[in-house]
C-alpha cells in the first residue's frame, strides 16, 4: 500500500479505529525514518529492542495515569479537593516523559554520527515547516 493510500485510509477511520490507525501511523513514521537515516540490520534490531522495553516500562504508568485523571475528573465533578490527585496526574505524566527521553538517548547511541546530523537536519525542516513549534 503506498503512503498516499495509507493516509486516506488513516484518515476515514472511525474513532474506534483509531488506535490501530495510530499504531499503523507510528509503524510507517519509524520505517520511513529507518530507511532515511539508512539504518543499519543490527541498528534497527538494537532500536526495536529499546522501544520495546520502553513500551513495556510505559505501560503501567499509562494505566495509572488513566486510572489517575478518570478519579480527577470525578473529584472535579463532585466539588472535592483536587490538589493531590492533579499533583499524582503530574508526576506520572512525568514518569512517562522520563520513559521515553531515556529511549531516545539509547536510540541516539545507536545512529552514526552522520545519521545524527541527518537526523537534526530532517528535524529542523520540520520545525521551520511547522513554524518553529516542537522547538
Amino acid at each position: 500500500m503506498g503512503w498516499a493510500a495509507a493516509c486516506v485510509l488513516m484518515a476515514q477511520a472511525p474513532a474506534a479505529e483509531a488506535g490501530r490507525a495510530g499504531r499503523l501511523r507510528g509503524r510507517m513514521h519509524r520505517e520511513l525514518m529507518a530507511s532515511y537515516l539508512g539504518l543499519t540490520d543490527d541498528q534497527r534490531a538494537k532500536i526495536k529492542g529499546i522501544m520495546e522495553s520502553a513500551r513495556e516500562a510505559a505501560k503501567p504508568v499509562r494505566e495509572q495515569l488513566q486510572q489517575a485523571r478518570k478519579d480527577l475528573n470525578a473529584a472535579i465533578e463532585a466539588g472535592k479537593p483536587v490538589e493531590a490527585l492533579a499533583a499524582t496526574v503530574g508526576t506520572l505524566t512525568g514518569q512517562l516523559v522520563a520513559i521515553r527521553a531515556k529511549a531516545r538517548v539509547e536510540m541516539r547511541a545507536v545512529l552514526t554520527p552522520e545519521q545524527l546530523a541527518k537526523q537534526q537536519t530532517l528535524r529542523d525542516r520540520i520545525r521551520a515547516r511547522r513554524g518553529g513549534a516542537g522547538k
